[in-house]
């Protein structure tokens, strides 16, 4: 399989806008951190998502059944199914 010049360019284009989003969240987040109470409440909000989440998704069969259909049904939408 090689890359044609449009895939490339597509490539290209989604990998630069990678690196820039996450260099950009890095400035937000050192910005939030000099706040002296934002690093605190970051934490609280981080280890409340966490708890949130292993109880919603992780614990029971049923739900981990559902977060694995829906991480699947994610990626169709993403990459495309086999068939397209």
């Amino acid at each position: 399989h090689t890359l044609d010049s449009d895939s490339s360019y597509t490539a290209l284009v989604y990998g630069s806008s990678a690196i820039v989003a996450i260099w950009i969240s890095s400035i937000v987040v050192s910005a939030l951190e000099s706040v002296p109470v934002v690093p605190q409440v970051m934490e609280v909000v981080g280890l409340g998502f966490t708890v949130w989440f292993t109880s919603r998704y992780l614990i029971f069969k049923e739900n981990r059944d559902e977060l694995i259909t829906r991480i699947g049904s994610i990626k169709r939408q993403v990459l495309g199914s086999r068939d397209d």
